[in-house]
């Protein structure tokens, strides 16, 4: 791998920003993202070996719906070494390293293996489960013969255009984006399209002011977003989520059984309440999907897409919890928490995150105020306990389901009983808080018990539980 850093090479455009790239050959034919250099004037290329930096000539040929720019710069008597393209895409699973310059970091290499290799087409059906507008080629306007490397190989800002390569030492990709609401979701343009499009390439570069007007600045029904639309539509974003949260905190929880025994009725109570969920966050999704996007910011509707898609995923989720629990008695007990985070109404899921990252930059870029998504309001409040754990309960049922749990008139055990399941809280974030509480309980209602004791030493960690 010692001959791919050579190649790797940084790109200016002066007011716009940074990208990466790397040499085709010796000649200074350099590789990148069309979305680097769009709409540039001039730039710079600049090796990251040695900090040589030259200007760039011009454009030999750019592929917008493939997000590639090929550009022409003279190395003079500088010695470059290009990297070689890989024959074929790779396989799934295949180890690959991916190099740029993130947030102008130069030099960064990060590894990762193939997740997929994805068509356009695929890709736009996937957007399209999520909203009912063609985000793929509307909004991000890629071709649908376009193919993808999925990697987990993480990137950001600065590594587009960045070379994604295999261990062999050939370029199979260009990272281009990722998905900021999910985790490790990053996406290369394949390699191969580099080839095909410099077959089209002109002998002399042309100058980058002849480069077509930016996208963004063109009136399409979704190219571009305007501020006050994007805010109104951020806005019906919050009502939604304040509403499908204030619904679900009124769904009445089932609480534990004293014994670790699960009865046939508490199965059959669960069961009705994963159903009661898995209704909500669907129409939750729908109500998302029928938003007008129109002139709305194509970051947002990407994120809203998303985020349905994973209410429906979670609800997926629960009518299978739920199934498992009538037919064959087998209950997984879950902190409510937990799946609230999974949407942007709970504070410090992924969805939270890319929600709160939006929202910062929008009042930057718009000049207004867009307040946060989840409203004061829609913050879960901890959990009592009374459905928190953090593992999967498969213990079957018996014949003796329906006899009454014994009472637990053992202070000792009762305290562990309720030690333990704080301990479970503790674990998780989201539960923290309603752990410390019912360590403070097992203080004062155990007082003389080894529980107890434990039970103190946690809380000088812990505590006290936030109120």
């Amino acid at each position: 791998m010692q001959a791919v850093e050579p190649s790797v090479v940084v790109i200016e455009v002066p007011g716009v920003g940074l990208g990466s790239g790397f040499a085709l050959d010796d000649r200074g034919t350099i590789a990148t993202n069309y979305h680097v250099i769009e709409g540039a004037k001039t730039a710079t290329v600049t090796f990251l070996t040695d900090k040589a930096t030259f200007p760039v000539l011009g454009f030999l040929v750019i592929a917008p719906g493939k997000d590639l720019a090929i550009l022409k710069i003279d190395p003079g008597s500088r010695i470059v070494s290009p990297l070689p393209l890989a024959a074929a895409p790779p396989e799934k699973g295949e180890s690959v390293l991916a190099f740029g310059a993130p947030k102008g970091f130069g030099g960064s290499v990060s590894d990762g293996i193939v997740s997929s290799v994805r068509h356009g087409t695929e890709l736009r059906d996937l957007f399209k489960q999520g909203t009912k507008v063609d985000i793929y080629t509307k909004v991000l306007g890629y071709d649908l013969d376009a193919v993808w490397i999925q990697t987990t190989a993480p990137i950001s800002g600065g590594n587009s255009g960045g070379p994604l390569v295999n261990l062999k030492g050939e370029a199979v990709g260009l990272n281009t984006w990722n998905r900021t609401d999910g985790q490790n979701l990053n996406f290369a343009i394949s390699a191969d399209h580099v080839r095909k499009v410099m077959q089209s390439a002109q002998s002399g570069p042309r100058p980058l002011a002849e480069l077509p007007e930016p996208r963004k600045q063109s009136q399409g029904e979704l190219a571009g977003g305007d501020g006050q639309r994007t805010l109104d539509y951020w806005l019906k974003l919050g009502e939604i989520n304040r509403k499908m949260f204030d619904r679900l905190k009124k769904i009445g929880r089932v609480p534990l059984p004293v014994t670790a025994k699960k009865s046939r009725s508490y199965n059959t109570k669960m069961a009705a309440f994963y159903r009661k969920w898995a209704e909500i966050l669907p129409e939750s999704a729908a109500q998302l999907k029928d938003l007008d996007v129109k002139q709305v910011d194509p970051e947002l509707i990407l994120v809203v897409t998303a985020d349905a898609m994973t209410m429906e995923s979670i609800a997926e989720d629960l009518r299978n919890m739920a199934l498992s629990a009538e037919v064959r008695g087998r209950v997984t007990i879950f902190d409510t928490e937990k799946i609230m985070k999974k949407s942007y109404g709970g504070r410090g899921g992924t969805m939270a995150q890319a929600y709160d990252v939006l929202r910062l930059k929008f009042n930057v870029q718009y000049g207004l105020n867009f307040p946060s998504i989840a409203g004061d309001s829609a913050k879960p409040k901890a959990s009592d306990g009374k459905t928190s754990g953090d593992k999967a309960d498969e213990e079957p049922d018996d014949d003796d389901d329906d006899k009454p749990a014994p009472k637990a008139d053992d202070p000792e055990k009762a305290a562990g009983r309720s030690l333990t399941l704080a301990k479970s809280m503790l674990k998780n974030p989201i539960s923290r808080d309603a752990g410390v509480e019912k360590l403070e309980k097992i203080v004062a209602e155990y007082p003389n018990t080894k529980a107890a004791e434990e039970a103190k030493k946690l809380l000088t960690q812990f505590g006290p539980a936030k109120k």
